[in-house]
């Protein structure tokens, strides 16, 4: 039934749209071809299933087992090879996070996962996460689960299309009225506008007027939506409703021959033949991309995009054999193979996901950040340790020793844990507030403090405070930033090496910019944490003398780097009075 209805241009925007993804997450390009991907779903699904409506032979039991065969196989596979990988290189933290992912894509609810655990989609450390692109799946097997209802709802074309639209429409108002960006980005009924304005589409049955310069002009502006995204200066909010338009547009039938420019552009060989593994392509791009970085070279180089593609489309090719049209149409595969591979696969994967996630990622131990065994395991330990400082959230008591008051946010609190190491902790109390505006004996703990210390901050955003607080300036440093890297992994991959423990990482420019703007407004008030360890060269170690993480995370100190940098300041003169 599907093939009769085939169209080689959709299948050419297919390749287009994997191709403007992979550009995305290699950081070259910013568009919007995902959506374009729902809309092409939300199209073939709605128009395969009116005309078997129509025709008397649709069933809920096949248009799941379909569904089943086309998107379960690929992607259990991928989460099974992703977790031993994880498992073999992956540092607890990282391995824990992924054992989380592998759960919620089998569950179809990576999207939801990442909403509550992920800062931002487009964060510099998100690139490491091998399955951040499975929260598409969440979304399109949502809308599998909910769309077969509308069918029993809606009995007849003309209520199903009428549904549909007020659907449609409804969505795309929760989608303008979203609180934030993340929550629109990642839940169905905020995307369902595009699966059901896709769904639309095919419902059209007359060709419109001028229908090739129109298809012309749609085609020209996704490409630009897909792949220049971010150079178009469109807020994302209207971004999405645009490529749902032009789109929409494209997918509407027609007659007549295609101009020749969109028969190259779409129909032709390449990208027909990207179109035809896209699916493949999609699962093995990130998984790929992630473990390259983690592993051999965090920094994207033309010969690192060169292997890279190899890699993938090579995976792709014999993964849309083996796996996708293996287990695709019940002429290769029975329903019980079908079942007995995709159920193995789930229960493996969930299964060793879960116990990994119940051992914090631990599987073997990590002594570079103190880590011994699975035994006694704690559960984010190094954030833990950055948040014990909020305990400290109390005022001062009279104990004749010297009052420090320490406000902001986790590098406030690092530089706490810092000084608690030092020659000063049994001759300091530390008194720490997250935010003045939220203390209400903040004024108060600012006149007993003997010395204040900042998270890092502009002076003018301090000036407000100062003037809201009455701060003392005489008794004021700003503590500086960190920025060890942005993932752990490169460096742990490289454990055996004879120069493991000496390894340093470039600090970007923009970090390097960023503290000297820093200095440069505070002169000696402020802390150079990254100065202090600096070499001429601009790189920074990753490492303590005795072979510890500085960090976890590349931003916060682990309880041995807060020691070692405690012995870089063993002598801070507005703590000697």
């Amino acid at each position: 039934m599907e093939q009769i209805y085939f169209r080689k241009d959709i299948e050419g925007l297919r390749g287009l749209c994997v191709l403007a993804i992979i550009f995305e997450h290699l950081g070259l390009l910013s568009g919007l071809s995902i959506d374009v991907f729902f809309l092409i779903s939300g199209f073939l699904i709605t128009g395969i299933v009116q005309r078997q409506r129509e025709a008397g032979t649709f069933s809920l039991k096949s248009f799941y087992i379909r569904r089943i065969r086309r998107i379960l196989p690929l992607p259990l596979f991928v989460n099974g090879i992703v977790l031993i990988a994880g498992i073999l290189i992956m540092l607890p933290d990282d391995l824990e996070n992924l054992a989380e992912s592998v759960i919620a894509t089998n569950f179809f609810s990576n999207n939801i996962l990442q909403y509550l655990t992920l800062g931002s989609y487009w964060a510099a450390d998100a690139g490491y996460k091998p399955l951040l692109h499975t929260w598409t799946l969440g979304i399109e097997e949502q809308f599998y689960l909910f769309y077969p209802v509308l069918l029993l709802f809606f009995k007849s074309r003309r209520s199903l299309f009428i549904g549909l639209l007020v659907l449609t429409f409804v969505s795309l108002i929760l989608y303008f009225n979203a609180g934030t960006e993340m929550f629109r980005y990642y839940f169905p009924h905020t995307r369902f506008f595009e699966l059901g304005a896709g769904g639309l589409a095919s419902f059209a049955v007359n060709e419109l007027k001028k229908a090739n310069v129109i298809r012309l002009i749609a085609v020209f502006a996704m490409l630009a939506l897909m792949f220049l995204g971010e150079l178009l200066s469109i807020p994302f909010i209207y971004r999405c409703p645009l490529i749902t338009i032009a789109t929409v547009l494209f997918l509407l039938p027609t007659n007549t021959t295609p101009p020749r420019i969109l028969i190259f552009i779409l129909e032709n060989r390449m990208v027909r033949s990207l179109g035809i593994i896209s699916y493949s392509v999609y699962m093995w791009h990130q998984p790929i991309l992630a473990f390259l970085r983690y592993s051999i070279n965090p920094q994207i180089t033309v010969t690192f995009i060169v292997c890279y593609l190899i890699v993938v489309i090579v995976l792709s090719i014999i993964t849309y054999y083996t796996i996708e049209q293996t287990f695709r149409y019940k002429q290769n595969t029975s329903q019980f193979a079908l079942f007995t591979f995709t159920g193995t696969l789930f229960l493996a994967t969930t299964i060793t996901s879960l116990i990994i996630y119940f051992n914090a990622g631990v599987v073997r131990p990590v002594p570079e950040l103190d880590i011994r065994g699975s035994e006694n395991v704690v559960r984010n330990a190094h954030a833990l340790y950055n948040d014990s400082i909020y305990k400290l959230d109390k005022p001062f008591v009279k104990n004749g020793k010297r009052k420090i008051l320490i406000v902001g946010h986790s590098f406030a609190r690092d530089w706490a844990n810092v000084l608690l190491q030092t020659k000063y902790k049994n001759s300091i109390q530390i008194s720490y507030i997250y935010k003045l505006q939220l203390a209400k004996d903040a004024k108060e703990r600012i006149q007993q403090a003997d010395f204040i210390y900042f998270s890092p901050m502009h002076k003018k955003e301090f000036e407000m405070l100062s003037r809201e607080f009455f701060i003392d300036m005489d008794k004021v440093k700003i503590t500086g930033f960190k920025n060890f890297g942005v993932n752990n992994g490169v460096f742990y991959t490289k454990r055996g090496d004879y120069d493991y423990c000496s390894q340093k990482v470039a600090l970007s420019h923009k970090y390097i910019r960023l503290n000297a703007a820093y200095k440069k407004e505070w002169g000696d008030k402020y802390i150079d944490l990254m100065g202090k360890v600096m070499a001429n060269d601009g790189k920074v170690p990753v490492f303590t003398p005795n072979c510890k993480f500085i960090s976890q995370d590349c931003k916060h100190f682990t309880r041995a780097g807060a020691k070692w940098y405690a012995t870089l300041y063993n002598k801070l003169p507005e703590l000697e009075k």
